[in-house]
């Protein structure tokens, strides 16, 4: 089908016989209610995509999604070299030099997935931030000298991370400072380690392999989930009438990694926030 109003291809998925929905792909956009009368069925954005002569449809993404799974992966990856490297019998009848080289190799490769980890789980929050603001709110930043006003996009670009998680969200959805949650500590933590692996500095360079080889049971995608769950299980704990004045169109947006039941009961139970996860 097309929906008529903005013009763009759209799959109807139905509830199973277990009373779910089977989306596209966990990395989608959310799919939408065409009609209220028809809770049992939602329908997928879709788009024309060309690679060279071939065209197909696909479903949108959800980048944030996207940057949790890639964290999530290369996490996986980064584990898997970090256990070889703890090996004692993978020298065995090798020359000094290949030992050299073999243990060059298999660090520089857990230094590269564990990086790209941190990095991708960081800009899943960065994402967040900015796709959970709605696009009239304004943000006034009260000093003694003066008053500051921000739109939406100068929230973005000229507001930090952990100012827009603690002050703008938690004013835009009425919550605690996230800073008093569990969850911060870990946050803040990542996000060190983040801009000092980004604006890396040629004398930290030892440092920062050392910190990252110590972060090695540190699964950084869930510490990215348990943060955007954080404001996800504050927003759902609200009275129903409280929840329907937020801008769903820009909430609709957020992650497949969270509960749905704010748009559609999909029949599936509220993930929560797993701090066993943290860690390996």
């Amino acid at each position: 089908m097309e929906d008529k109003k903005n013009n763009f291809p759209a799959i109807c998925i139905v509830r199973d016989e277990n009373g779910k929905f089977e989306f596209i792909d966990d990395r989608s956009e959310l799919p939408f209610l065409a009609n209220n009368s028809f809770p049992d069925s939602v329908f997928q954005r879709l788009e024309k995509i060309n690679v060279e002569d071939n065209s197909f449809l696909i479903a949108m993404p959800n980048m944030i999604s996207l940057y949790v799974d890639r964290a999530e992966k290369e996490n996986k990856i980064a584990s898997d070299l970090y256990l070889e490297l703890k090996k004692e019998d993978r020298h065995e009848n090798k020359s000094d030099l290949d030992k050299i080289k073999n243990d060059t190799s298999l660090f520089f490769d857990y230094i590269s997935h564990k990086s790209n980890s941190l990095i991708n789980a960081f800009q899943a929050i960065e994402s967040f931030c900015n796709i959970a603001i709605p696009s009239l709110y304004e943000y006034k930043k009260i000093t003694r000298a003066k008053t500051e006003i921000y739109t939406k996009n100068q929230i973005e670009r000229q507001i930090n991370i952990e100012e827009k998680l603690n002050n703008v969200l938690c004013e835009i959805y009425n919550l605690q400072p996230i800073n008093k949650a569990r969850i911060w500590d870990y946050f803040k933590k990542m996000s060190f380690l983040r801009n000092e692996l980004i604006h890396l500095k040629t004398s930290k360079t030892k440092i920062i392999t050392d910190s990252l080889l110590l972060s090695h049971h540190i699964n950084f995608a869930e510490i990215s989930r348990i943060t955007v769950q954080y404001f996800v299980d504050g927003v759902l704990s609200k009275p129903k009438e409280e929840i329907e004045k937020y801008d769903f169109g820009e909430l609709k947006k957020w992650p497949q990694f969270q509960n749905t039941k704010a748009f559609f009961d999909n029949g599936s139970e509220t993930s929560g926030s797993n701090y066993s996860e943290l860690t390996e």
